[in-house]
C-alpha cells in the first residue's frame, strides 16, 4: 500500500518487489521530492494531471471478503494540502483504483464507497476554497461490468470483426441510462474503454483500440 511523505525529512522509502506480498510489492512511499519532479514533468509537457488517491486507509475485512470501515483520510488530505499550497494544476483527484464492481483484487460495497467521496469532495472544496481553479473529484474509478476480450484462441477474428465490437454498446447504453435515470449533475469518465483487454494482439491490436474509441465516443 502507498502512503505519501508528509514532511522532507520524513523517511519514506519506495516500492520494493516482493513475490510474497499481496500484489507483488512491498508497501512504498511516495516522496514530495518526487511529486515534486512529477509536476515539472508536467508544466514542462503541458499535460493535464489526474492521480488516483490510496482509498485503502483506515479499512477493516468484513465477513464477505470485502473491504470496510471509514476512509481514513489523514495522509491523503496532506498531499491534497501540499498541492494546493504549491500551486500545482491537477485536472482531478481520482478515488482509489479498481475498488467497485466485479471484485479483482479489492473490493468496497457502494454505500461505504459513497460516503467516503462524499468526504472527499468535502475535503476538496475545504482546500481549494478562493483558489482560481478546483480539480475535478473523480469516481468511481471502477470497471463498468461487462466482459470484452479475453484469452481466445480465436481473438484475432473477434478483434477485427465489428460486430462483435459493436456488442459492447449495450455497456456505454446502460451507463446512459444509468445517469439519466437518477437525475445527478456528474457525468462519465470512461476510462480504459478502448475494447483490446488483455493486449490485444499483435499486429492487429491498434485497429481495434481505434475503432473500440470511436464507437465509444459516438455512444457517449
Amino acid at each position: 500500500m502507498v502512503t505519501y511523505q508528509t514532511d522532507p525529512d520524513q523517511i519514506c522509502n519506495p516500492f520494493v518487489a516482493n513475490a510474497s506480498a499481496y500484489f507483488g510489492y512491498s508497501d512504498g512511499c511516495l516522496s514530495l521530492a518526487r511529486w515534486d519532479e512529477l509536476h515539472e514533468f508536467f508544466n514542462k509537457t503541458g499535460a493535464a494531471a489526474v492521480f488516483g488517491l490510496n482509498a485503502l486507509n483506515g479499512r477493516i475485512t468484513l465477513a464477505d471478503g470485502s473491504l470496510g470501515g471509514p476512509w481514513n483520510h489523514t495522509n491523503a488530505e496532506s498531499l491534497i494540502r501540499y498541492t494546493a499550497k504549491k500551486g500545482y494544476s491537477m485536472l482531478g483527484w481520482e478515488f482509489g483504483n479498481e475498488l467497485g464492481g466485479r471484485k479483482i483484487k479489492i473490493q468496497i460495497h457502494a454505500a461505504q464507497y459513497a460516503e467516503d467521496v462524499i468526504k472527499l469532495k468535502c475535503l476538496m472544496d475545504q482546500i481549494y476554497q478562493g483558489l482560481p481553479n478546483k480539480p475535478l473529484v473523480i469516481a468511481p474509478a471502477s470497471n463498468y461490468e461487462e466482459n470484452w476480450f479475453g484469452k481466445d484462441e480465436d481473438l484475432v477474428t473477434k478483434i477485427l470483426d465489428p460486430l462483435y465490437l459493436d456488442g459492447a454498446s449495450s455497456t456505454f447504453s446502460n451507463l446512459s441510462t444509468l445517469i439519466k435515470r437518477t437525475g445527478t449533475s456528474a457525468v462519465a469518465w470512461v476510462g480504459e474503454a478502448g475494447g483490446a483487454y488483455n493486449g490485444g494482439h499483435h499486429l492487429v491490436f491498434g485497429s481495434a483500440c481505434t475503432h473500440s474509441e470511436v464507437r465509444n465516443k459516438d455512444l457517449l
